[in-house]
């Protein structure tokens, strides 16, 4: 027997070990991801852009030859010989080939705005890479949480059914005494059948967030989850929920004033504002006159003559004079394009402060929703004992016993539904302030 125990707690043991963890689950979801590596691979892509624009503010040169192969020969004069007759040299061949090299002095400063907005452009897309990795991981721990809870509110689903079953068999026993009605044994049939469907109905949920859970993590399926305690939790749910009015007041300024600085929607908006900014310079620097600097030298040749050469040095300017109207209405467009991302950026930490204090107030009340329920549960579990002790002494009807199983049932799953509300309005706060850090929440709800 000993051997036995032995045996099934090793087996026990290793189902536990291979049970899906969710550190493990958030490192699959960041590593396969279809979403996240779309937005790494845009992130790059703007990154070597703004490499490249930086090459624009440096001296580009050009490599140019060509061979040219005539159909007849032709003559070009050379000189004249002694008694002033003219010589000619034939050829067929042309050679040449040369290099030009320029470098912009003045351009209205669009090469260097547009090499600073390529860059603010390359920052928002590695702000928008951050903001899908916490979605991500929040999505992830969302959905691990549902399989989690689906799991409990399927175990309560079968605890129901196995009580109704034993309560069932102990009505029979009374039915058969004489002590209980034929309606009343209808009544708890009909509810042991009710609580048979309410668990096929739950295992199949179960299977759908299994799936779901599998699909986002971009494996083959979900088996087993490694739990999450309730006790892990219960001291920051405690301190959470005994917080006083105007403690939560101070953490929810806290929480904004951290969101507000680490929120990656926000500094998107803000770098909108300053790419506009920066096309409006851009635009309004059209009517400016461009200035470069350019050096060419080239060689060319027939035949198997010696190359000649030649440079030349030129600075150029040119002076936009007309039409006017286009560059006019590009300033005017930048203008009203800065206005816009202007009261978008506003708009945006609106409604990210906005998110903010709600996601607070939602686990404020998630936490108190988890205290509540565990009272309730603690009342229901032990009314029921006594129920069923006062059923089994024919003290109380079969519906007064039902009315409590269903309490407890609700109560259990109550309890199951508030504990995991929890986890996830903690996963949603957290990807609001712009952190994958448990420790940053848990320091403002310790007030440090």
């Amino acid at each position: 027997m000993k051997r036995l125990i032995i045996i099934l707690l090793m087996g026990l043991a290793s189902m536990f070990m291979y049970a899906l963890t969710l550190e493990e689950a958030r490192e699959l979801a960041m590593e396969h991801n279809p979403e996240l590596k779309a937005e790494y691979h845009s992130m790059q892509a703007s990154k070597w852009n703004y490499r490249s624009s930086l090459m624009s503010l440096f001296p580009s040169a050009t490599l140019n030859g060509n061979y040219g192969k005539l159909d007849k020969k032709k003559k070009s004069q050379v000189g004249t010989d002694s008694m002033d007759n003219p010589l000619y040299f034939e050829y067929d061949e042309t050679k040449n080939y040369g290099v030009t090299v320029i470098q912009p002095i003045f351009n209205g400063g669009k090469i260097w705005l547009g090499a600073r907005i390529s860059g603010d452009a390359a920052r928002i897309s590695e702000s928008a890479y951050a903001s899908k990795r916490l979605n991500v991981l929040s999505e992830t721990e969302s959905k691990y949480y549902t399989v989690l809870e689906n799991q409990e509110l399927v175990q309560i689903a079968r605890k129901s059914l196995e009580s109704a079953q034993q309560n069932l068999d102990r009505a029979q026993v009374r039915y058969e005494t004489g002590t209980l009605s034929r309606a009343d044994i209808l009544n708890m049939q009909s509810e042991l059948a009710s609580k048979d469907l309410q668990l096929i109905q739950m295992e199949n949920v179960l299977s759908l967030s299994r799936f779901d859970l599998a699909n986002y993590l971009q494996i083959e399926k979900v088996d087993d989850l490694q739990p999450i305690g309730s006790e892990e939790y219960e001291p920051e749910i405690e301190q959470v929920r005994q917080i006083l009015n105007g403690g939560w007041e101070a953490m929810i300024e806290k929480i904004i004033e951290l969101g507000m600085e680490n929120n990656f929607s926000v500094k998107m908006a803000q770098r909108q504002v300053n790419m506009n900014s920066k096309s409006l310079l851009m635009a309004e620097g059209n009517f400016l006159p461009s200035v470069n600097l350019q050096y060419s030298r080239s060689w060319s040749a027939v035949e198997d003559e010696d190359f000649e050469r030649d440079g030349q040095l030129m600075l150029t300017a040119s002076m936009p004079i007309f039409p006017l109207v286009d560059n006019a209405s590009d300033v005017i467009k930048a203008k009203h394009d800065k206005r816009n991302a202007e009261y978008s950026f506003r708009s945006t930490e609106d409604g990210i402060r906005t998110a903010l204090r709600s996601a607070v107030y939602n686990l404020i009340t998630a936490a108190k929703s988890v205290r509540a329920s565990k009272l309730a549960l603690d009342y229901a579990e032990e009314t029921y004992e006594q129920m069923q002790e006062r059923f089994n002494n024919e003290l109380i009807t079969t519906s007064d016993l039902l009315d409590s199983e269903v309490m407890l049932t609700s109560a259990r799953s109550n309890y199951a539904s508030s504990f995991y509300d929890y986890l996830r309005y903690r996963s949603t706060l957290l990807e609001l302030m712009g952190t994958e850090d448990d420790a940053a929440l848990t320091e403002v709800i310790k007030g440090e």
